[in-house]
Parts: C-alpha cells; structure tokens; sequence
C-alpha cells in the first residue's frame, strides 16, 4: 500500500532520476506568460538590450553597460560600489535567469554572456513596447494644442494675440510635432 515502485528510476550508477536530462532542463522557446515575467524587471531588459547592440560580451563589461544604462551615464563614470551592486544581482540573480528562460547562453566559467536562441521573441516584445509607448513629443504636441486652445478661448495677455495667429501657430507645431512622432517611430522599426 504505500509503496512505490522504483523499478526504472534510478541511473546506472544507482543515483535517482530526475526525469529531465540537463540539456532538456531549458524550454524549447518560453511561454508568453515566461517572457512577460522575465521582462517585467528593469535590469534583465537592460541585459537584452545591451546585447542586442553587441551580441556577446564579458560579464564585468556587461556589468558597467547595465550600471551605465540605470544612472543615466557613461560606464567609466559609474562608482565602483553601484558597479559591485549591479555585478551581484547580474551573477547571482538575473543572468542565471535570463539563462534558463534561453533568452541569453551564460558561461559563468568563461564569464561570458551572449544573446540566447529564444532572445528574438523578447527582442521584439521589447520593440513593441518601445512603439506603443507614446513618446515625449505626443506631450509636447498635446501641451502645444492646449496653450493654443488657451489663447483662441481665454482672456488675459494670450488674448491680444489674435485668435487667428494662436489657431495658424497651434497647428503648426501640432503638425510638425506629430511628423517628427511618425518620423522616430520609422527609424525605430528599421533597426
């Protein structure tokens, strides 16, 4: 009653199996659901997306790009503590990660890393982002439209300015500031 057959289940070295060889321990190609999860964090889509630029690179380079990349600087500009930081969560957390899902190869004897078979998929979920988001110029343009609303329909000194001058100069920004919208998001699709 209670016991369980273990006719089949161990190795021939007598060592129990896990039913998963190591080189089918990773998924053919992640789920979205994985993708989603993975790309949730910060960190791991700057991984991705300073690999996309090279390819492949060594952990410590990768490290000051990514530290790089979160600050808002240049890599040599990084402090050396937020680039101890950075390398500790990347080794310990992060690459191994992103190594499992297949999205980056992680070599940890060679302290290498380098885009994986399944990066593609992320890589354009990670474009998609990029496109949908709207972008700084939509802002502009919508605050461009309403100071011009402002100065066709308030009073004060926006109403010295005839309304016919805010209505030619409130659509002409808008014009120029949605073309230059359209023009970043076609280069963006080209890269």
């Amino acid at each position: 009653m209670g016991t369980r057959s273990n006719l089949g289940d161990e190795s021939d070295d007598g060592q129990p199996r896990t039913g998963v060889d190591a080189a089918d321990a990773r998924p053919e190609t992640p789920s979205r659901a994985e993708l989603f999860e993975v790309l949730q964090n910060d960190r791991r889509r700057a991984v991705l997306e300073c690999l996309r630029a090279d390819g492949a690179a060594p952990v410590t380079d990768l490290t000051g790009r990514v530290a790089a990349k979160e600050g808002d600087a240049e890599p040599e500009a990084v402090p050396e503590q937020r680039r101890k930081s950075v390398y500790v969560s990347l080794y310990q957390n992060h690459l191994p990660k992103l190594d499992r899902t297949g999205l980056v190869e992680y070599d940890r004897d060679d302290g290498t890393v380098a885009l994986g078979a399944c990066a593609d998929e992320a890589l354009a979920l990670l474009s998609e982002d990029d496109d949908a988001s709207p972008s700084r110029y939509l802002y502009a343009a919508l605050a461009v439209a309403a100071v011009g609303l402002v100065g066709i329909l308030g009073p004060g000194p926006a109403a010295l300015i005839g309304t016919r001058v805010w209505a030619v100069a409130a659509l002409s920004a808008l014009a120029a500031l949605v073309s230059a919208e359209l023009y970043r998001q076609r280069a963006a699709r080209r890269r």
